[in-house]
């Protein structure tokens, strides 16, 4: 046989042992993550059991275009939650969460023609909210 066949089989071989550490890493990763957050298991299946309560025809579709730092901003949200020892939180996520914030402050956006002045009744908004 020659020496290349030889190679290939025993990488062949390998392949799947090197999968099966991968597993085994994997399963003591989480067994760790959960020693550390016993209730960590409920809390998965808590937000489990909500996502499929919140299903898609409860949503409505929309298409937004934002600037590529805005877009950063997003992503970084999810980034930090996940480095954090969180869930890296979808972009949607993160946005219905700002709409929500901005229908509590409920800011008054009468007569306003530009993004600048949304930006400002945003911040009056907040700073009205703070102060109650």
């Amino acid at each position: 046989m020659k020496q290349s066949n030889i190679d290939n089989k025993s990488k062949r071989a390998a392949a799947p042992a090197a999968s099966v550490a991968a597993a085994a890493g994997a399963a003591a990763l989480a067994a760790d993550k959960a020693a550390k957050c016993p209730g960590l298991e409920a809390q998965e299946r808590e937000n489990a059991r909500k996502t499929q309560e919140m299903s898609k025809d409860k949503f409505f579709r929309i298409n937004m275009t934002l600037p590529i730092e805005l877009d950063k901003v997003l992503e970084d949200i999810g980034i930090e939650a996940r480095s954090s020892g969180g869930f890296k939180i979808p972009k949607t996520t993160a946005v219905r969460a700002l709409i929500r914030v901005a229908k509590i402050i409920q800011p008054d956006f009468s007569g306003v023609k530009t993004e600048q002045e949304v930006l400002e009744r945003l911040m009056e908004a907040i700073k009205r909210y703070k102060g109650k």
